[in-house]
């Protein structure tokens, strides 16, 4: 394996651990509302939001002028 495919795989693994956390974080605590910031598009799915990462500083600057 190269040293970018070994990269790549820590990448994934700690992805992945991410992931697991949140999920079990969701089913354990069971919020009303739970938001993810990542690269993905908005989407909503049950009490997940996925807020896209280039609407984080706009989200922030509607949340001061409220």
């Amino acid at each position: 394996m190269s040293a970018f495919h070994g990269r790549m795989l820590e990448h994934y693994k700690k992805y992945l651990i991410v992931v697991v956390s949140f999920k079990s974080y969701i089913e354990k605590h069971r919020p009303a509302t739970a938001v993810r910031f990542s690269t993905n598009e908005y989407v909503r799915n049950g009490s997940i939001t996925n807020i896209p990462l280039y609407f984080a500083g706009k989200l922030f600057a509607l949340a001061q002028s409220q």
